[in-house]
């Protein structure tokens, strides 16, 4: 499964390299995968020594996972078009320190190697030894590397809402919710992983790790090739719209010049009915009355005091209320004519803004009347 993914991934490096990490983590992910299968029970006794030693290969591989994945949830959250960065090598310094597992594995031969497996173990020679608390002390690091992974996952993803509130109306098919559920996922998958380590009997959680395992890589192809990258290519747009990044960031305006462009971004919405526009973004508004992106931003801050989302969805809101009481439409029919993709994002509109759902709100307009 994990290298059908990465086959299905290989056309659209051509258009984005935001995939090419996640390709790259699907394909070790397979590799290790193949490394479990061949270390099958009738295959060992076959050939005690490879399918074993292989196993002890695929360590660096398993500790290259973590940060291969956070770096394609850095870019398809991030601002910029550049996937990689100089400081990435840092990612990969577990990785590189885990070759040093198979390395001692093969220098202290296949005599001492199998002998690992012998139950009871006789003895425990220095290099044996040195081996194990290898293998266990990468296996914790691994599982701390995971969390603090999720840890700036989760802190990724807040910058990240808050970008799109700035820039687009409707965020609902950007907001990445399924990697919050990951997180909560992965947060499982550790306890059980770092509770099989510390336990006695480790077999016992075998069948929970191997069941998790494919519930976890299920979820990460399905929703892995689903997920486009889209903020990146609308800042750029938006960047390139006001003159460049560095006159984004540094734009200021006179109070007379945002009061100016809060009167016509206002204009824009109660006669223009603007807001009615289902994909409307910063940008869009701004092409709309002809100012620069950075200015509207900054008079929406500064002047109105409401990010762009909020603003926009006020307007709808309040068209919403007035369609609720004044006409026999359907609620879907009322989000769709007022700007909303989806009865979800406007139920949650209307809720903030009024305390009520739609359909309560309708209903008390009725008894009222």
């Amino acid at each position: 499964m994990s290298w059908l993914a990465a086959n299905l991934l290989l056309p659209r490096l051509r258009s984005s390299q935001v995939y090419l990490p996640l390709a790259l983590f699907f394909f070790i992910n397979g590799t290790t995968e193949l490394a479990s299968l061949v270390a099958d029970p009738r295959v060992i006794e076959l050939h005690p020594y490879w399918p074993r030693l292989l196993l002890f290969l695929s360590f660096p591989l398993h500790a290259a996972l973590a940060p291969l994945f956070w770096i394609y949830i850095r870019g398809i959250t991030s601002d910029k078009l550049n996937l990689w960065c100089q400081k990435d090598a840092l990612h990969f310094v577990l990785s590189t320190l885990a070759l040093a597992i198979p390395i001692l594995a093969i220098m202290i031969g296949p005599k001492e190697f199998l002998a690992l497996f012998e139950q009871p173990r006789i003895s425990t020679s220095a290099s044996q030894w040195w081996l194990i608390a290898l293998i266990k002390t990468l296996e914790t690091l691994i599982i701390l590397q995971v969390t603090i992974y999720i840890g700036l996952t989760l802190l990724r993803l807040r910058h990240y809402q808050k970008a799109l509130v700035q820039l687009f109306a409707s965020t609902e098919h950007l907001e990445l919710r399924w990697l919050r559920s990951l997180a909560i996922f992965l947060l499982l998958y550790l306890c059980v992983s770092a509770a099989s380590s510390l336990a006695d009997k480790p077999i016992l959680f075998e069948p929970w790790e191997s069941a998790l395992d494919l519930i976890l890589l299920w979820f990460l192809v399905v929703w892995g090739l689903r997920q486009k990258p889209g903020l990146a290519h609308e800042v750029a747009a938006t960047y390139k719209k006001s003159g460049g990044i560095e006159k984004y960031q540094k734009s200021a305006l006179s109070a007379e010049q945002l009061k100016s462009i809060a009167l016509r971004v206002g204009t824009a919405m109660q006669d223009d009915k603007l807001y009615q526009t289902s994909d409307l973004s910063l940008r869009v508004l701004a092409d709309h009355i002809k100012e620069l992106p950075n200015y509207v931003s900054q008079a929406l801050n500064q002047e109105i005091g409401e990010s762009f989302f909020d603003y926009v969805n006020q307007w709808r809101v309040k068209d919403a209320e007035q369609k609720l009481a004044s006409s026999s439409l359907t609620v879907l029919a009322i989000a769709e004519e007022v700007g909303f993709n989806s009865r979800s994002s406007f139920y949650n509109a209307f809720k903030k803004s009024t305390g009520q759902t739609p359909s309560a709100y309708r209903k008390a307009i009725k008894k009222v009347a």
